[in-house]
């Protein structure tokens, strides 16, 4: 039954199938027919229009030449003679050549010569008076100096007016003819546009009419389709941003009390301490830093996964990376006396473009996991390069190949370490794996290191493997290459060098420190009193003493007054910015004589590290600012960045003392000095705040807000944060109808800690 349905149904429409084939391929022959039509009407006309030109032009060369003929005659000197003569040779030729043209065509000139009977009787009757002209210009051409030309010209003057009317004949003629060609052509097109919506007519209402039905059902399915793949795609985003949000509620709360170990435990060890009580505080610390690397690697392969880790194009020098990069596990190596050392090719440019802050975090996970799996013997890392042409499929990478010369790096890590069994070589390079569980109970790591190390040498247009023949003490070796670009013109020199327990430096091109901090001239750029108080007092810590101002204007009038190495620059300020002035001290004090510009700032989301570089700044630090941080900025260290930090969520501990404490240097009378300036400041600003609402001044909402957020970042509040980022965003975006109930929150929540903060004040 269900085959004899089908055979009807196949019946029923095999008509109708055959009626859509004869009209679509009537509607073809039509479209084709069409297109030629205007083809050959664009063509005809094109060549219409070609010959009305050089007719035309021939009319105004019969005047030339006649022109020129008369000027030989009344030249009043040689020279002139010889002019007009060399004109007349000009315009006879091209004259000749264009009758010719007109009349027997001429490929060169675009000329056909296919001429009706009506244009070729024209030029029958003007042929004479050419003649006479152009015998009269040729004998002109080579008649003695001295010899009467009278005659001759009067000959040209006597042809030129029965030519040139002959000649105004032709080229109307010749409009007449493609005027009616054109007709015809316009004609033949109406009829064809004509029988094509005749027979899409029939289409419509013979083949599309009864598929109307179905095509309808179709839709419907398709609508429903596109509504179920919609809300899967609105359920997938929404599981990302869930798990990225958590990760960044996880990793700031997380942080912060960190923070305030690592701190607290820097200040503890520079009290006087038992042999036991250094140690268990060096446990404490490293600890603490093990954790930070872990959520910032975390957070790394978090931005990595979702693809919103965008690689630098910047010029870096290769081995000052190379031995930054072995630098940091040279007291690793020296605790279990390792040689690590590292060779260059010399063929290797040592200026390259690229991004040198993911190569070398590449280059220390692979050097880590050497040191870590080798108890005796050595780590070698090896560098060499291939000059290369960038293949299309390389789409990560972007060069300019005009200007810059592309290569391909190659990086090998050997060590005589554990080694690898081969048939667990597989596990490498995923996520949150090792090659057995037995190593992570006895070596640690999370297994993150290698999977974000391949992902970055993906990204850089490379490739990561590993070679091991799973014997201990013969190791593994790890091999990696990236494609980079190198300016053309560049030194070639070779580096060896050990970072084992030999004692002498690294390199002949150690990193640029800045002078003692008795001799840096500081300048402090900030506007909040409080975040003055706090800065100052953390820079007499480490030995260094400021100045002050409160603006970017200010900041310029400082600099013309006296030079500064170090500026310590908020962003976010009245009149001008931070980015704005960082900016026109770099128009003002070009480099060597532009100052070393640290950001300091409470803005810590995506993006505001990049803003800041891109400006100008050559470092970035995130409030509440950490000692150790400041310190190694203010010598000039490059510091790792770390993943920029969300917005705080709100479920956080009322006041974090411990933070407080660590922000103003572990003194307990500049905690109190500083609690007693935030208890008289912040009602104020509150106030503020409340009149910038009412009175619908958005700047004012936004600049006051943004000053409470730092002076919440200093208490380690995330929800007062929090509740200052929704007012600083409002007023941002000049939307401030819903600040009342933020307002109110935050007034209550700072009730709250100010009762707190005032009890501190009376017990310190």
């Amino acid at each position: 039954m269900h085959l004899e349905s089908l055979l009807n149904a196949k019946k029923q429409t095999q008509p109708l199938t055959r009626l859509y084939i004869l009209a679509l391929s009537s509607i073809a022959v039509l479209a084709i027919a069409g297109q030629l039509v205007v083809h050959t009407y664009l063509q005809q006309q094109a060549s219409d229009a070609n010959v009305v030109n050089i007719a035309g032009r021939q009319r105004m060369l019969s005047q030339r030449l006649s022109k020129a003929a008369l000027m030989i005659q009344t030249a009043p000197s040689e020279p002139a003679r010889q002019a007009a003569l060399a004109e007349l040779a000009e315009v006879e030729a091209l004259w000749a050549r264009s009758h010719r043209a007109l009349q027997h065509g001429d490929p060169e000139l675009d000329l056909p010569g296919a001429n009706s009977p009506a244009i070729s009787r024209i030029f029958a009757e003007i042929e004479p008076y050419h003649q006479a002209m152009l015998r009269a210009s040729q004998s002109l051409l080579h008649a003695p100096t001295k010899a009467d030309i009278t005659p001759l010209v009067q000959q040209i003057l006597a042809a030129e007016q029965p030519f040139l009317v002959g000649m105004d004949n032709i080229v109307f003629q010749y409009a007449a003819e493609a005027t009616a060609r054109v007709n015809r052509l316009e004609w033949v097109e109406r009829t064809l546009l004509v029988i094509t919506l005749l027979v899409l007519l029939f289409e419509g209402m013979f083949i599309f009419r009864p598929a109307v039905t179905k095509i309808q059902e179709v839709i419907t399915e398709l609508v429903q389709t596109r509504q179920q793949l919609y809300q899967a795609k609105e359920a997938a985003e929404s599981a990302d941003r869930t798990k990225s949000d958590f990760l960044a509620n996880m990793s700031h709360e997380t942080r912060t009390p960190l923070n305030a170990i690592i701190g607290m435990t820097d200040l503890l060890n520079e009290t006087p301490l038992t042999p036991d009580q250094r140690r268990f505080t060096g446990i404490i610390r490293a600890s603490g830093e093990d954790l930070l690397a872990l959520i910032n690697s975390i957070l790394d392969f978090s931005k990595i996964e979702a693809h919103q880790l965008e690689l630098e194009e910047i010029p870096f020098n290769l081995p000052e990376c190379v031995e930054a990069s072995v630098s940091l596990l040279t007291a690793k190596a020296a605790e279990k006396k390792l040689a690590v050392t590292y060779y260059i090719d010399p063929a290797v440019p040592t200026t390259l473009i690229g991004d040198p802050t993911r190569l070398r975090r590449i280059l220390v996970n692979l050097l880590s996991n050497a040191v870590k799996f080798t108890k005796q013997g050595e780590v070698v890392l090896s560098v060499s390069s291939v000059k290369c042409q960038v293949s299309s499929d390389r789409e990560n990478v972007t060069l300019d190949t005009g200007t810059l010369d592309p290569y391909e790096l190659h990086f090998s890590v050997r060590d005589t370490g554990i080694g690898i069994p081969p048939e667990k070589m597989d596990r490498l390079f995923k996520p949150f794996s090792q090659v057995d569980s037995s190593i992570t109970r006895k070596y640690g790591g999370t297994g993150l290191g290698l999977a974000i190390s391949k992902r970055l040498v993906e990204l850089m247009g490379g490739s990561i493997w590993a070679e091991s023949m799973g014997i201990a003490g013969q190791g593994s070796t790890f091999h990696f290459n990236i494609v980079v670009s190198s300016p053309p013109s560049r030194p070639e020199r070779g580096y060896e060098d050990s970072a084992g327990v030999q004692d002498h430096p690294l390199s002949s091109y150690p990193t640029p420190k800045l002078a003692q901090s008795e001799s840096v001239r500081i300048l402090l750029v900030e506007d909040n009193p409080l975040n003055q108080e706090v800065a100052l007092l953390l820079l007499q810590r480490l030995g260094y003493q400021a100045s002050v101002v409160n603006n970017g204007q200010e900041t310029l009038e400082a600099l013309a007054r006296q030079p500064y190495d170090v500026i310590l620059m908020d962003l976010q300020m009245p009149d001008m910015d931070g980015l704005e002035t960082t900016r026109r001290i770099h128009q003002r004090f070009p480099n060597p004589g532009c100052p070393r510009i640290i950001a300091m700032t409470a803005n810590a989301l995506i993006g505001d590290r990049e803003r800041c570089l891109a400006a100008g700044m050559d470092d970035y630090l995130s409030k509440p600012i950490r000692l150790d941080l400041l310190q190694a900025a203010l010598t000039g260290i490059k510091q790792e960045p770390y993943p920029d930090e969300p917005k705080p969520d709100s479920s956080v501990p009322p006041l974090n003392l411990a933070a407080l404490l660590e922000a103003t240097g572990g003194n307990r009378e500049t905690l109190r000095r500083v609690v007693n300036l935030l208890l008289k400041t912040l009602p104020g600003k509150l106030v503020e705040l409340s009149a910038g609402i009412e009175a619908g001044n958005a700047r004012q909402v936004e600049q006051v807000a943004h000053t409470l957020r730092s002076d919440c970042a200093l208490l380690s509040q995330a929800s007062l944060g929090e509740l200052c980022y929704k007012l600083e965003q409002a007023g941002h975006i000049n939307q401030l109808e819903n600040c009342w109930p933020v307002l109110q929150q935050l007034e209550a929540e700072w009730q709250s800690i100010q009762a707190t903060l005032q009890t501190t004040l009376e017990c310190s």
